[in-house]
């Protein structure tokens, strides 16, 4: 157990979450909102930087 989480969690500031439930993302903004936040808040990290490659796949 990481920082009072269970492993398979993501911890993600209030604010962030009011922001994203005030905003219309498409599906596809949503989809890469949830992959950076996954890929830098899921991993304690400030910057998230990904080739090209692991993106497209969302």
């Amino acid at each position: 157990m990481a920082n009072g989480l269970k492993s398979g969690y993501t911890k993600v500031p209030n604010k962030v979450m009011e922001d994203i439930m005030r905003t219309d993302f498409t599906k596809r903004e949503y989809k890469l909102l949830l992959w950076v936040l996954r890929n830098g808040y899921g991993y304690h990290r400030e910057h998230v930087w990904s080739q090209t490659n692991s993106v497209h796949l969302i």
